[in-house]
């Protein structure tokens, strides 16, 4: 049985000849820690960490050519790096047995030892700042020996730790404490301060060393404090030296901190300047080049005195969403109407010819960002780019007539592209006129004989009305000749080769021919003969504005031009395969498309022959279609 007694002791005794020398190892037992990521400025990242020495205290003054960054293994370059005050937490823990009232090495009792050197922490503004308030302070002392006391709890007011430090009844207390039970409530009290997650943690242990905590129970309390970020600071008070003291110092030498004898306030100094050192952090900032959605990996590392270190994985969580563009002014649907100056003019110089353009570009992710590039994108086909901040103008001077659609697009820092809905316009372009030379030349041919005519009639009535009339016969004849001589009687009827037509009622189909085709009931004055009686002889026009594109205008025609039961003036109205078009009481479909052509025996409204394709009074120029009379 004494055998088995002493076993634990001696593995406590050889371990305790070894923990010393592995906390004696010099640069090597440095260590880099990270006390947290904060990405709510993404992409802009900031990162707290600390390089460690073997005595806990912390290197100051990192630069950034001494950090670097891996962002899920790769490389990110440091923005900088700067110093910040963060404060620490620290719970006190007195293991008040009843040996703290005997005399120490200052002989002084070992409670008024501890009270002593807490003092130099809570009671001045050399270690704790009173006044900003950063760090956050805790007091932990037995109840007998199984149990403890929090004496104080979370406190900002450095002195109550004193004042519940100084009232306590150390002359009821035992031979042993419950040292175990008190380290792990100090580690399990960390995480009830805000922001603890970015503070530095200490537990400072004055203990008289004699305790019952096995190295089972030591290895116990290492495990919790380093999976905590906690670093354990023991003094011993009262001299006991060999085997009694070896726990504590195993504790701190594991958890990156300091076993130290008090002999006065001097022998602590080390210990609260490893607290005071690591108040202060290194904040690393640098951007973020993750775009997407998940958990994602840091790892910071740090070159001192020659020695590179590297903390441990870092986990960040990130919900990373493309940019979100909305075009929010003009309003989708709007008509543009151009306008210019003379007749036919330069299509690129009417007006306006830029549309201005508002927009608005928002961030699902909640996560601002920078804009690198911005597209303008016309009818599906990207364009011009555009840098992010300028003003937006559409250059619609290159449109055709006709609906357009405008999206912009916009990429971020991070190659995230987002793109706006559609916004829609009509584009409305002044009508064309083709010059009939041909036609006019009769006109003025035309007028001469009605003026010759008007002169005969006037000066010699009697004598020459029958004279005049064959003249005017003559005339008329010579023009039509002239007209067919170059072409202007085309036949309507398509005998293939056209690409929209005229369908009557009947299924007669007229062929649109050329870029600009009157129609009408007379040859003389259309290009498109059709023959109905309120149809006038020159009633309407068509024009081919592009490839496909077909305007139909009035031109005249006393009994109307209508498009879908709408009337049409003289500006016209873009007209769609299968619409309804009334010319006076004439019902025509529009159609685009081949057909197939014609026998070579068809007859066409050209060939046929009516009176009213001479000069003179219009049969129909008083006429009022059914439309007209609703």
């Amino acid at each position: 049985m004494r055998v088995k007694s002493l076993a634990p002791v001696l593995l406590v005794f050889v371990l305790g000849l070894l923990w010393p020398l592995a906390g004696l190892a010099g640069p090597g037992a440095t260590e880099l820690r990270v006390h947290g990521v904060d990405a709510s400025q993404f992409p802009l990242v900031r990162a707290r960490l600390a390089v460690l020495r073997a005595d806990g205290s912390a290197y100051p003054g990192l630069t950034a050519d001494a950090v670097q960054v891996l962002e899920n293994g790769r490389a990110r370059p440091v923005e900088s790096v700067a110093e910040v005050e963060v404060g620490v937490q620290v719970v006190f823990i007195i293991d008040a047995a009843v040996s703290t009232m005997r005399p120490g090495l200052t002989s002084k009792l070992q409670r008024d030892e501890a009270i002593e050197a807490i003092d130099m922490v809570v009671t001045t503004a050399d270690y704790l700042d009173p006044a900003k308030r950063l760090d956050h302070a805790m007091l932990i002392m037995p109840l007998g020996t199984e149990d403890y006391e929090v004496r104080q709890a979370w406190t900002t007011d450095y002195v109550r730790i004193h004042n519940a430090a100084y009232e306590y009844d150390y002359a009821k207390q035992t031979s042993y404490s419950a040292l175990h039970a008190m380290l792990v409530a100090a580690i399990g009290q960390m995480s009830g301060v805000p922001g603890h997650e970015q503070r530095a943690k200490f537990v400072v242990v004055f203990s008289d060393g004699i305790d019952r905590t096995s190295a089972e129970q030591a290895t116990d309390v290492i495990a919790r404090a380093q999976a905590a970020g906690v670093t354990v600071m023991t003094v011993g008070l009262g001299g006991q030296s060999g085997w009694t003291t070896s726990n504590l110092n195993r504790m701190a030498r594991l958890t990156g901190g300091l076993f130290t004898l008090y002999k006065g306030p001097d022998s602590v100094l080390p210990v609260y300047e490893a607290l005071r050192s690591q108040r202060l952090q290194q904040e690393v900032a640098f951007r973020s080049a993750i775009a997407q959605t998940g958990k994602h990996v840091l790892r910071l590392q740090a070159t001192v005195d020659g020695v590179t270190l590297s903390s441990g994985d870092v986990e960040m969580g990130l919900t990373v969403q493309p940019p979100a563009i909305a075009i929010t002014s003009p309003p989708s649907g709007t008509t543009i109407r151009r306008t210019g100056q003379g007749v036919n003019p330069d299509p690129l110089t009417l007006e306006p010819r830029a549309l201005p353009i508002a927009v608005n570009v928002s961030w699902p992710d909640g996560h601002p960002r920078g804009l690198v590039q911005g597209s303008y994108v016309v009818d599906g086909v990207a364009l011009d780019a555009f840098q992010p901040g300028e003003a937006l103008s559409w250059d619609i001077s290159a449109l055709s007539a006709g609906p357009h659609a405008l999206q912009l697009e916009v990429k971020d820092e991070l190659g995230l592209v987002g793109r706006s809905d559609p916004l829609q316009i009509e584009v409305i372009l002044p009508p064309t006129f083709k010059v009939d030379w041909v036609a006019a030349a009769a006109l003025v041919v035309g007028l001469i004989a009605v003026g010759l005519g008007i002169y005969i009639l006037v000066a010699r009535p009697r004598v020459v009305v029958e004279a005049g009339r064959q003249a005017f016969e003559k005339v008329n004849e010579t023009v039509l000749a002239v007209r067919r001589r170059f072409g202007q009687t085309r036949p309507t009827m398509d005998r293939g080769g056209a690409r929209a037509y005229l369908v009557d009622v009947q299924g007669r189909r007229y062929a649109i021919t050329s870029r600009q085709v009157k129609v009408g009931r007379s040859a003389q004055y259309a290009d498109l003969v059709v023959d109905h009686p309120t149809i006038s002889r020159q009633h309407a026009l068509i024009l081919e504005e592009a490839d496909g594109v077909y305007r139909l205008c009035h031109d005249g025609g006393q009994g109307g031009t209508y498009v879908n039961e709408q009337e049409v003036g003289i500006n016209g109205v873009v007209l769609q395969p299968g619409d309804k078009i009334g010319l006076g009481d004439a019902d025509f479909t529009f159609q685009v498309g081949g057909i197939e052509p014609l026998p070579d025996d068809a007859t066409t409204p050209a060939q046929r022959t009516s009176p009213e394709g001479s000069l003179g009074y219009d049969q129909d120029a008083t006429a009022v279609s059914r439309r007209a009379r609703r």
